[in-house]
């Protein structure tokens, strides 16, 4: 009997641990949570009805504060540097050069600040469009700012190498 309070103790202590970090997440679990959204948010597939692909595109902007700067340089595709009010234009405008659009962010690294008021994300953005030769592969850095109690990008540019 004593060995079953026990283990039922240890139970109700891992459901309480689980269930806290389920309601109050860290904030590296937030903005990866935030990037996933985002890259969701941004990929379209073919004739996707343009209706949803706007809410999502307008959707997409929402994850930036209004005076961001967000540095595109696709070698060979593409070099752009958009403010948020150009991102759901933009996203609206790439559905109708390109029939597909898949975004994905992969290994991801957050740093927090000390005070955790600002974050910098760094990771691999692949772009996939159906008649590319190959992924667009970029490595880029995401910084954040913990505004309203929001996590929003307010900087998203190149990794640029030393070679």
């Amino acid at each position: 009997m004593k060995i079953f309070k026990i283990v039922l103790l240890a139970a109700l202590i891992a459901a309480a641990v689980w269930l806290w970090t389920i309601v109050f997440p860290s904030p590296e679990r937030v903005i990866r949570h935030h990037l996933a959204a985002l890259a969701g948010d941004v990929s379209f597939q073919p004739h996707e009805n343009a209706f949803f692909l706007a809410a999502r595109s307008k959707n997409a902007a929402g994850f930036f504060t209004t005076n961001c700067e967000i540095i595109i340089d696709v070698p060979g595709r593409v070099e752009r540097t958009l403010r948020r009010d150009e991102i759901a234009r933009d996203l609206v405008a790439a559905h109708s050069e390109v029939a597909a659009l898949t975004v994905q962010f992969l290994d991801v690294n957050v740093v927090l600040d000390a005070g955790k008021q600002s974050a910098v994300a760094d990771l691999t953005v692949r772009a996939r469009v159906p008649g590319w030769k190959d992924d667009a592969v970029q490595e880029m850095r995401f910084t954040f700012q913990k505004i309203g109690g929001r996590w929003l990008i307010t900087r998203a540019a190149p990794l640029r190498s030393l070679s």
